[in-house]
């Protein structure tokens, strides 16, 4: 899946609505907020003071578009229909969407910042060519890119999610339903007599399908249960005039068994995946799930720039215009590119797949399952301690928790003399395990993620 479906349940319910108001101002929000990144790209130079320096025109920044964009679907496609990877494999599914984006983000800005001719006018002749891209570049290649992955889990979610009415709205859809059933029933053409001749042509297509010449139906027509039934015939067969089909009529008061319907709904082709999620009934709720919304969409953007702009630092650099880049461009790109690469690149994809880990990946469930049992257990032995005749009844599943309550103050003597990281990651565990619990723990981790990501490229590739 894309990176930004590991946050699709906060935003996708919104977007899977069943009322029309409701998609067209998700739709319209959402282009506002792609074209007004796009916009914003402006603001950074299109090309340097400097005649030396290569200006790029609109051919390649539209070049850059295309790769920032076609690249995601291409990576998806391969994994998804060509690997065919199963959705349960979710370490490597992390690995594909975090660590393996940011060398692909390599790979592609390494393509676009191809040789690049740099002129020289005093002497009307061509300077060395060197490898070179701007940092408007990057950061288009970025927004093309989030766009590309907001788009390819629109498209693997959309199926996912199915809204539940609210009652109101079930009770109106309900009444209406049965204003129509009743419609339809009662109606003035419907005459004995044309009961009568329906079903005496139902009992000669019977006759006709099932009988001999000799007059005596076949085996194969006589249903099981037609001897026990009263007054009921062997050859008796139900007739649906909806679909021209013919059925043995096994249970009189009841009818055929009717078989499989067609109407399934498309969430049956993934099973065990639905998430079913409530009808918006309030602006309130509305306007908040649109901030949400916004929110993790422009954080998915700030990670695709910021992640581009870092990455670019080693192609952004040109020897002898120093005065042009920042420090960081300046040390990364006068350097070797193995050492970029080890001390960059390499950090920043295990940095992000450690980040995935610790804010997608935390389930605790261990917490949730046994924290009551816990606090009714701890209750029961104190119980038991302060009257130590009574262990005689305390059972054998028990007698394991009785164990390691003795043996505690062992056990804490020996965890005095850890040592002090123990302790510190020991800490950083427990706090984290706390976090996790908060239902708002993914948004505000991405957003903090995002923010660091994106100030870092800023102030590593642009010059104040």
């Amino acid at each position: 899946m894309a990176r930004i479906s590991y946050v699709s349940p906060y935003f996708m319910p919104l977007v899977c609505s069943s009322k029309p108001w409701v998609s067209a101002i998700v739709f319209l929000n959402l282009i506002v907020l792609f074209v007004a990144a796009f916009s914003l790209s402006q603001l950074l130079i299109s090309q340097y003071d400097d005649d030396a320096m290569f200006k790029p025109v609109g051919q390649d920044y539209f070049r850059t578009s295309l790769l920032g964009f076609f690249s995601p679907l291409a990576l998806y496609f391969i994994r998804d229909f060509v690997l065919m990877v199963s959705p349960r494999f979710v370490l490597f599914n992390l690995f594909v969407d975090f660590p393996l984006n940011d060398w692909l983000y390599l790979l592609i800005i390494f393509c676009l910042a191809y040789p690049q001719a740099q002129e020289t006018h005093a002497r009307g002749s061509f300077d060395d060519t060197f490898w070179h891209i701007i940092p408007r570049q990057s950061c288009i290649f970025g927004i093309s890119w989030a766009l590309s992955e907001f788009m390819v889990c629109l498209v693997e979610n959309f199926y996912s999610y199915e809204e539940v009415p609210s009652p109101e709205s079930a009770k109106r859809q309900l009444e209406s339903k049965l204003m129509q059933d009743e419609q339809d029933l009662v109606r003035s053409n419907i005459t004995l007599s044309k009961c009568i001749d329906l079903k005496r042509r139902t009992s000669h297509i019977s006759e006709n399908v099932y009988c001999h010449d000799n007059g005596q139906p076949p085996q194969g027509a006589r249903s099981p249960g037609s001897t026990a039934a009263e007054g009921g015939s062997a050859d008796t067969v139900f007739v649906s005039f909806s679909d021209s089909s013919i059925s043995l009529l096994r249970d009189p008061e009841q009818g055929p068994h009717p078989g499989p319907r067609n109407d399934r709904k498309r969430s049956g082709l993934y099973s065990g995946t639905v998430t079913y999620f409530p009808e918006v009934v309030s602006v309130r709720q509305f306007l908040k799930d649109l901030l949400v919304l916004n929110l993790l969409v422009a954080d998915s953007i700030l990670i695709a720039v910021g992640h581009a702009l870092l990455i670019s630092m080693y192609f952004i650099y040109v020897p002898g215009h120093e005065r042009l880049f920042t420090s960081a461009v300046i040390y990364f790109g006068s350097g070797p590119f193995g050492f970029f690469v080890l001390s960059v690149v390499l950090p920043l994809s295990i940095f992000s797949f450690i980040a995935s880990v610790f804010l997608f990946l935390w389930k605790d469930e261990d917490h949730e399952d046994y924290s009551n049992p816990r606090k009714t257990a701890d209750s029961d032995l104190h119980i038991h301690t302060s009257h130590p005749q009574s262990l005689q009844y305390i059972t054998s599943d028990q007698l394991f928790v009785v164990n390691s309550i003795y043996t505690q103050d062992i056990s804490g003597t020996e965890g005095d003399n850890e040592l002090g990281i123990l302790r510190f990651f020991r800490a950083l565990m427990a706090t984290w395990r706390s976090l996790a619990l908060y239902q708002c723990f993914p948004i505000a981790g991405i957003t903090l993620w995002a923010l660091t990501v994106f100030v870092g490229g800023i102030a590593a590739t642009i010059e104040q």
